[in-house]
Formats: C-alpha cells, structure tokens, sequence
C-alpha cells in the first residue's frame, strides 16, 4: 500500500496565501492535481480552508468571521466534518492550506493530527512563509484600516515572536520542523509565491504540479489609506466584529485600489520601522541561526524609539500630499448607506468586559491575566471608547513582566510568582487559546477564585 501524504500551508497571514489558494482551488477544479486533493466543503469559505478553525479550534476561540458566516448561512458543522472526514478516508493524498493555523494552540493542532493519523496520513509536511517584520506590519495595517476605524499599533506586532512559537509546536505535534521559506520576490521560485509553493509541494509528492500563478494585489496607497481611515472614523462609526466587510465598504475600497486613486506607495516613519526591528531583534537572530533568513537590520537602527501609543495613523506612516487626498476624495462616489444594524459585536462585547472589570466592584481584589497583544488592542479600543477609571484593586500579571503604555496610561505587568495571590478574589483572562494553562496555574495558587475570560466564559473554581 503506498504511503499517505499531507501537505499542510499554514501561510503566515499577508504572504501570498490567497495566491496560493486560488491557485489550488482552480487547479482542483479542472483535476489538475492528479490523486492529490485539496477540499473545498462550502462556497462560504471561498478559496481557503477556514473551516479547519471551526472544526477544530474551541469554540471560545473561533475566527469570528467564520463563525459568524456558517451561523449566517445555515451551515451544519457536523455535517461539513463528516464530509471532511470522508475526503481524509478516501484521498491518497491532501493539502490543506489556512493561514489560521499558526493560532492553533495544542489542543486543536493534537485533534487535526490525530484525525490525519486515524486515516493513515504517514507521512506530513508543515510549509509555512515568513515575512520581514516591517513589511508584515505595513500589510497588517492596511488589512485592519479595510476592515475596522483603528489603526493597528507597533507595539502589538511581535510577529517573529508568533512565528517562531508556532513553527516550535508545528515541530513538536508533528515531529518534523516545519519548511521555512522567506517571503520575498528576490527568494521565490520564478519570483512568484504560487511558482514556489508548486516547486515545494511537487518535490514533496514527488510529482509535477503546475499551477497558474494568481495575482491577488490590494495594496492601498498612502493616499487611499488615509481617505478611508477619515471615512471609517466620521460616516462609518460603528461597533462590529472588525473582520467583517460590508458591501458599501467593498465598494469604496474597490474605488480606492483604481490607479486614479493615489500613487504614493505607503512608507513607515523610520522611527516605527526602527521600533518593529528592534521588537523583533532577538526573534530575526534565530531566523538567521536556523533557517539562513536575515531580517537583522542592527546596523540601520538608531537607537530603540520609544512610542506613546496609541498612535494615529499620520504619526505610523509618511502623510502624503493634502492636496493630492482631497483631490482623490473629490473622484469617489461616496457611500450612501450606513452599516447594517445587524453587525455582529464580538470585538466590542470584549472591550465591554474588559471595561466593567476594570471599573466595576472597585473594592474587589482583582487581576488582570495577560498583557500581550490581545491587552493592548482591547486597552485601545477602550481608550478610544472613553473607559472610566481604573480601578487602584486591579493587579496585572503575565509571563513576560513589564510596563504597558496607553497614551496618558500605564500598567505595570508583573510574573506570577512575584504576585502575592492569597488576597485575590477575581481575574480576568486576555490571553485566549490559553484559558486551561492559566486556569490550572491560577488552581495551584488559590483555593477559591472567580475566573472569566475576555471572550466571554466563566466559571467559580475551587480546588
């Protein structure tokens, strides 16, 4: 019997993995890909394989989007599982390709293997693209000022930090190190993402895959960045989950992508460049050391750039010319509708809790658990929404201790073992994918605590 083969592209986000899927989903679509299959279960997730999240990660920490558009339309998930696993039984070979996968905590990525390992898959190859820092991050912001009215902070992009933590759990959960390639036109197989990964995945099945190269290029120009940044901010306020993209919005971003619209290619002040590199300065050391991937830019850095975040977006990039925005902006046809009143609120209901934690039952010994990423972006959006007080009861925990800055804010995050937790009567967690570590953590430390998560559990444990 021959030997089951599973490729699995688990992008990172922003390097060419909408590329990469279409590529896929057309070459399957005229069965170009020979005995390899690639599973397309419902039109909702386009090209991509996003309902690996919902299968597989739990339901706390689901892409919201995703969540909300198979509620939205219907979509029976047990069903679409047992479709899944009927493809799994019968393809002698797979490629799954999401870029969700590097948020897979342990759990989740154990359940996606056991089911590869429960259909005879022997043999499974992780490929993942990784990104300069600086160029992540330009594209990050692009992506987020699209979907939301905020501007995606410096301070939460330690992106190699992530990269590097999944390729370690790829390693361990599949017991091979993941293929690293660096994104980069210079790197790629016939300067193109969609010519590598085809290259990559016919050496790995030892066979010839063609696959027709898909350009996918929405890069905003300096000008068009800020024209929607004004628009979400003044006609197009709202709460909703930030991923989603309504129709009038669509339209607006189509307009904004036109030639006509702005050349001026969108550059980062050098001092956030400066900042990002040093972030990522440890991270880009073990890229070189292991893979031969230089993102080290100690020579070009001035020093480490302190930033009072939050910061607006003419204080991240270079403002264009004024003239040439308000030129743009007289060329649009400009949406007439507001968002409907049917958008979800995930993200919103989040900042909610954090708010009332920190402002609510003030005489309560309470603690915040988590000062990443996740923190700073709800601490930000609560700041924007105008939080009220903060409570002086509040003590703030996490494993890598340190200051955390808002504007005219401070937090002073301290590690678990130097926080005395014989008083403390509540926490909250702002680190999901990590409830049942820290949940066990905080068991051993107290007898009796009121634990909540950010995205909406809870529960009172006792031990």
């Amino acid at each position: 019997m021959m030997q089951k083969k599973a490729l699995i592209h688990v992008g990172t986000r922003k390097t060419g993995s909408t590329s990469i899927q279409i590529a896929l989903s057309n070459a399957a679509g005229r069965s170009a890909l020979g005995n390899i299959a690639y599973p397309e279960l419902d039109p909702i997730f386009d090209n991509c394989q996003h309902y690996l999240d919902l299968f597989y990660r739990d339901e706390t920490d689901r892409l919201p989007h995703f969540a909300y558009l198979a509620q939205k339309n219907g979509i029976n998930l047990p069903d679409l599982y047992r479709d899944f696993q009927g493809i799994l039984a019968a393809s002698q070979n797979i490629i799954l390709s999401t870029e969700g996968l590097p948020d897979f905590d342990r759990s989740s990525l154990l359940r996606l293997k056991n089911d590869l390992d429960t259909h005879g898959y022997t043999d499974t190859m992780v490929v993942l693209y990784v990104r300069e820092p600086s160029a992540h991050y330009r594209s990050i912001l692009q992506e987020v000022l699209k979907v939301s009215r905020y501007c995606y902070q410096p301070s939460w992009h330690n992106y190699l930090s992530y990269v590097r933590q999944a390729i370690h759990l790829f390693t361990e959960i599949f017991g091979r190190c993941p293929f690293v390639m660096e994104f980069s036109r210079a790197k790629l197989a016939g300067n193109d993402i969609v010519t590598d990964f085809a290259e990559i995945a016919s050496a790995f099945f030892n066979t010839d895959i063609v696959l027709d190269p898909v350009t996918e290029n929405e890069a905003l120009s300096a000008e068009a960045a800020f024209i929607l940044h004004r628009y979400r901010n003044s006609s197009h306020f709202y709460n909703a989950d930030e991923h989603i993209l309504f129709p009038e919005i669509r339209s607006l971003i189509d307009q904004l992508l036109e030639p006509a619209c702005g050349s001026t290619k969108l550059l980062l002040r050098q001092e956030i460049a400066d900042f990002i590199a040093n972030q990522n300065a440890g991270d880009a050391l073990w890229f070189k050391e292991k893979y031969g991937i230089d993102f080290c830019r100690a020579d070009e850095i001035r020093g480490a750039p302190v930033l009072n975040e939050p910061l607006r977006l003419d204080e991240i990039i270079v403002k264009p010319d004024e003239a040439n925005i308000e030129r743009i902006e007289s060329l649009i046809a400009w949406p007439s509708e507001a968002a409907p009143v049917c958008a979800p609120a995930t993200r919103q209901d989040e900042v909610t809790r954090l708010s009332h934690f920190m402002s609510n039952d003030r005489d309560r010994r309470k603690v915040i658990y988590g000062g990443g990423a996740f923190f700073r972006m709800a601490i930000y959006k609560a700041w924007l929404d105008n939080l009220p007080p903060v409570s002086s009861n509040i003590r703030f925990v996490d494993g890598k201790p340190g200051v955390r800055r808002c504007r005219d804010w401070e937090f002073n995050f301290v590690s678990p073992a130097d926080l005395d937790w014989s008083t403390v009567e509540e926490v909250l967690i702002c680190a999901p994918g990590y409830d049942a570590e820290i949940r066990a953590l905080l068991l051993e430390k107290n007898k009796q605590l009121k634990i909540s998560s950010i995205r909406g559990q809870s529960a009172g444990l006792r031990s």
